[in-house]
């Protein structure tokens, strides 16, 4: 196999672990933010729970997921979506951070 192959699948390989890390930490910053909040203003999980199903049978969301189901939305695409949109923002917004060190070497060495 080529070296620059090596490199090159030793650099994706590289990126998707930080990407996936990345996935991991935002995601429990945000449970831990959620329940310091609910922490703070002594929310109890009780109260969550109510509050949670009295808006979902105030949006009918049972119904708007019964059509959703029709339409071959269900949660996998959804979480399958998610993840893509993860991954396009994610990409868009380290690739050029990660790999600026290369770009600014290769105009200097030209």
């Amino acid at each position: 196999m080529d070296d620059v192959i090596k490199v090159a699948l030793l650099l994706r390989g590289l990126h998707l672990w930080v990407m996936w890390v990345v996935f991991a930490l935002f995601h429990l910053t945000l449970l831990v933010i959620t329940i310091f909040c609910f922490w703070l203003w002594q929310i109890s999980p009780t109260a969550v729970a109510t509050t949670a199903k009295s808006v979902f049978r105030l949006l009918r969301l049972s119904t708007l997921a019964q059509i959703a189901g029709t339409l071959g939305v269900t949660v996998p695409v959804v979480l399958y979506l998610y993840l893509r949109v993860w991954w396009r923002v994610y990409t868009l917004l380290s690739v050029p951070f990660l790999f600026r060190e290369i770009a600014g070497r290769s105009q200097d060495d030209s």
